[in-house]
C-alpha cells in the first residue's frame, strides 16, 4: 500500500496544480480539456495500481485496458499503448480457457479481436506529420515470441 501512495503521488501533484486557479489561463491559451486530463489521471492510477498493487489474478491488467479504451483515438502515441497493453494482457488471459476443445475458440477471438483493433484504430487516428506507424517493428517481434508462446503451452 505505501508504494502504491509512493506511485500515485505524481499524478496527485499534477491535478493539484491542474485545479489551482493560477493555470485557468494556461488553459484558454493551450487548449486544455479537463475531462481528457481526468481520463489520463484514471489510466496512471490504474496502472499505479496493477503494478505496485496487491492482485491476486490475471484479470486485473483489465482495470488498465479498459480506461485506455477512451484514449486509444486521441493519438498513435495511446493507440500503441493501447495495443500493447491489451495484446500482453489478453493473453495473459487465455490460459484460463484451458480445456483442448475451447483451443480454436481462444485462438479465433485473440486474432480477430486484435487485427480488428489494428485495423479500427489505423482508420480512426488523426494522420500525423511523419506517417508515424501503429505497429512497430517491436510489435511484430512480440507477436512472433507470443505465438511461440501460445504453441509452446498448448
Amino acid at each position: 500500500a505505501i508504494f502504491l501512495l509512493i506511485g500515485l503521488v505524481p499524478a496527485m501533484i499534477y491535478a493539484w496544480n491542474v485545479g489551482t486557479s493560477s493555470l485557468k489561463r494556461w488553459w484558454q491559451l493551450n487548449s486544455f480539456i479537463p475531462a481528457m486530463f481526468f481520463i489520463h489521471g484514471v489510466v496512471f492510477s490504474s496502472f499505479s495500481a496493477f503494478m505496485l498493487g496487491f492482485h491476486v489474478h490475471e484479470k486485473a491488467i483489465m482495470t488498465a485496458i479498459v480506461p485506455l479504451t477512451l484514449l486509444a483515438t486521441t493519438s498513435c502515441y495511446s493507440a500503441r499503448l493501447f495495443i500493447r497493453t491489451s495484446y500482453f494482457g489478453i493473453f495473459a488471459l487465455l490460459p484460463l480457457l484451458f480445456r483442448t476443445e475451447e483451443l480454436l475458440l481462444k485462438v479465433a477471438l485473440y486474432v480477430t479481436w486484435l487485427s480488428g483493433a489494428i485495423c479500427t484504430l489505423q482508420s480512426v487516428l488523426p494522420k500525423t506529420k511523419g506517417n508515424e506507424k501503429l505497429l512497430t517493428l517491436f510489435d511484430y517481434i512480440a507477436f512472433f515470441i507470443l505465438a511461440c508462446l501460445l504453441l509452446f503451452m498448448e
